[in-house]
């Protein structure tokens, strides 16, 4: 059985002014790409009550994923993105903490859908499945069937 955006329900979504992102200590790292980070954060929270998924490109087929908190301005990294997650693309909603993710593996030839539970800052996978070979994932997930 597939995991369903119902089952990861969120307590509230947050409303409130979007906070500055935070670029001290820890999150350092994210500097580098702090005008996307602001600018993904401007449209308020998209996922799991309030954050914002931020995706860019880093090449052919490559994309980045970071999740911004809009009512802390603290960033997360998202565990799947770069050249061993090809044609990466989300599905997530506002009132729900799982994120399913579809990639492409030159490695292995094969489309993958995976799901994520995003709590207390931890993404935790909770299913994995081959979808076929690499050119499936140039379906979007619908067609897929998440």
């Amino acid at each position: 059985m597939k995991p369903e955006a119902a089952d990861f329900p969120v307590e509230r979504v947050y409303r409130g002014k979007t906070a500055k992102p935070d670029f001290s200590g820890s999150n350092a790292h994210f500097r580098d790409f702090r005008t996307r980070i602001r600018e993904g954060m401007a449209g308020g929270p998209g996922f799991a009550g309030e954050f914002s998924v931020i995706q860019f490109g880093c090449g052919t087929g490559c994309s980045a994923v970071i999740v911004a908190n809009n009512k802390t301005g603290q960033p997360y990294s998202f565990p799947r993105g770069g050249e061993d997650n090809m044609y990466l693309t989300l599905k997530y909603q506002l009132d729900s903490r799982l994120m399913v993710a579809q990639w492409g593996s030159y490695d292995s030839g094969k489309c993958i859908m995976e799901y994520f539970d995003f709590a207390n800052g931890i993404w935790s996978a909770i299913a994995k499945r081959e979808i076929g070979p690499l050119d499936a994932c140039y379906k979007d997930i619908e067609e897929n069937g998440p």
